[in-house]
């Protein structure tokens, strides 16, 4: 863990987090540096153009949340830094992650992860089967047995990045909804079973409720303008007759 690269993602305005999440990890003794996530509300320009509403809805169904934007470019700015610094292998966190005691012992045996991984996703939800040798006490690798949710804490190779980086812009995707889709980002995506890593209690800066209205907004604007091309253009199709 010595010479492994650890980012930490934070908005700059959840100061509590941050402090809580400095506290922990040098409780741990890990040295880590802090990376200024992109703030959903207050999107510039540039952040903007990388997204593309209309592959949002060709790939998901819908749009993307102003707030699921910025995490996306978040990680997504972070796979570019890897990439142009041949960073061999990071840990990236985000700032609720939850490192257990047994965390450093599976990462002092990371020799033993299977040779084509690209991603170690830490924190997930979805089930997953156990594979391979135990790596210390009781914990293994694992697949998972659907899309894995959630990018609290994951390692990510060099080749990793550069597979990621291929896929990720335009943003059309959550941050997890591509490292998820494995067929589709191309990369070999292992958890570690029992967990090692939880999601500290606090409330979703993604799930902003400030932001999630402003959406619902949008998109009854987006109905209702819809709707008022369709009546006009039946309106005019019954003048014509």
């Amino acid at each position: 863990m010595e010479n492994l690269k650890i980012f930490v993602l934070n908005l700059d305005r959840a100061v509590s987090r941050r402090q809580a999440m400095e506290k922990h990890l040098s409780e741990m003794g890990l040295k880590f540096e802090l990376i200024s996530a992109v703030d959903g509300r207050t999107l510039s320009p540039n952040d903007r153009s990388k997204y593309s509403e209309e592959e949002a809805i060709k790939a998901v169904g819908h749009p993307l949340i102003d707030t699921q934007i910025g995490c996306a470019l978040s990680h997504a700015r972070l796979y570019e830094r890897i990439v142009a610094e041949g960073i061999p292998e990071c840990l990236i966190l985000e700032d609720d992650a939850l490192l257990g005691e047994m965390f450093l012992k599976v990462m002092e045996h990371r020799n033993q992860f299977p040779d084509n991984w690209d991603m170690i996703n830490f924190y997930t939800r979805t089930p997953q089967d156990p594979i391979g040798p135990f790596l210390t006490d009781i914990y293994r690798c694992s697949k998972f047995l659907g899309p894995a949710s959630h990018l609290a804490a994951y390692l990510i190779s060099l080749r990793g990045a550069k597979k990621l980086l291929r896929k990720v812009y335009p943003i059309r995707y959550e941050a997890d909804g591509l490292t998820g889709r494995t067929q589709v980002a191309g990369i070999n995506s292992y958890g570690i079973s029992p967990a090692v890593v939880a999601s500290q209690d606090v409330e979703s800066t993604i799930w902003d409720q400030e932001i999630v209205e402003a959406h619902r907004i949008k998109g009854a604007k987006r109905y209702l303008d819809k709707y008022a091309r369709s009546l006009r253009k039946r309106l005019n199709r019954f003048i014509i007759e």
